[in-house]
């Protein structure tokens, strides 16, 4: 069976495995819900996007990622954050390559090498 795509093309839908077309189309559209204005809405349990190269997520003016509890972010090599303006990390405790001591400010007393009054929230 075949049926017409984008700009006409015709595409070649496999028939007779995993249930009817009708049924498949069901279960996709329960996922993906396209509005009138062009907005794509993905609902699902999980997601898992995966490329053998490179992913690159473009937006016009906002990307936001918010997670009800954890966000990870990993590089196996480099990682570099970038911005034209400027630059807010907020959290309630700031943790350099794991913490452990307090990071000085301009004024804070050092005493023996060790930062006396150092930032309480932001530790290296």
């Amino acid at each position: 069976m075949s049926i017409s795509g984008p700009l006409g093309m015709r595409t070649s839908v496999p028939t007779g495995t995993g249930g009817s077309i009708e049924s498949r189309l069901a279960a996709l559209e329960r996922v993906f819900q396209v509005a009138t204005d062009g907005s794509v809405f993905i609902k699902a349990t999980s997601i898992t996007v995966e490329a053998g190269t490179a992913i690159k997520v473009r937006a016009g003016t906002a990307f936001d990622i918010i997670a009800s509890s954890q966000v990870n972010i990993k590089a196996s090599g480099q990682l570099t954050i970038q911005a034209a303006g400027s630059t807010n990390i907020k959290g309630a405790m700031l943790l350099l390559n794991g913490g452990g001591f307090p990071v000085a400010r301009v004024g804070d007393t050092v005493l023996n090498s060790k930062i006396v009054s150092g930032d309480p929230t932001v530790m290296a």
